[in-house]
């Protein structure tokens, strides 16, 4: 008789689900929870059901994806803001906005904003803003976005991230 084969893991057995199961809290289906998994986005365990040893998921992680699945993209935050994109990407890389990228991107690519987050930031933003007519010289936010993405990619030291 040959001893049990334990597979080490950090999640307890009983919080492990079925990709039945992670289909229905994610409401994707098995092809991108399979493609997710193998992109290395969400976290794979094996169970035994049956006898038969098949892919497992941490119900925590799941439920954690399907939090941030209807956060607004990047894209239309900046667009709502009126930055280009590369601005709020920027905001999010100094965590001046919530985001998230993995584990969910095969199930919808792209960088996500937590709503409120952008909203708080949209609302500081409002309050704090100076009339153009105010300013010596004004320079628009885009242009200053594009400035600083240009000067990162000529290898300015001050702009590094």
């Amino acid at each position: 008789m040959h001893a049990a084969i334990t597979l080490e893991g950090d999640e307890p057995p009983e919080q492990l689900v079925d990709e039945k199961e992670a289909e229905r809290i994610l409401g994707a289906g098995t092809r991108a929870i399979r493609s997710a998994r193998a992109e290395g986005h969400v976290q794979c365990f094996f169970a035994v059901r049956g006898g038969r040893m098949v892919p497992a998921y941490s119900r925590g992680e799941l439920e954690a994806i399907v939090t941030t699945l209807d956060w607004p993209s990047a894209s239309a935050v900046a667009k709502r803001i009126g930055l280009p994109l590369n601005g709020v990407e920027q905001l999010c890389a100094m965590n001046e906005i919530v985001w998230s990228m993995a584990p969910h991107r095969t199930l919808k690519p792209g960088l996500t904003v937590k709503p409120d987050s952008s909203r708080e930031f949209e609302n500081a933003l409002r309050k704090s803003a100076i009339p153009a007519s105010h300013i010596d010289n004004p320079v628009t936010l885009t242009a200053a976005m594009r400035g600083a993405a240009a000067a990162k990619r000529d290898g300015y030291p001050f702009c590094d991230s």
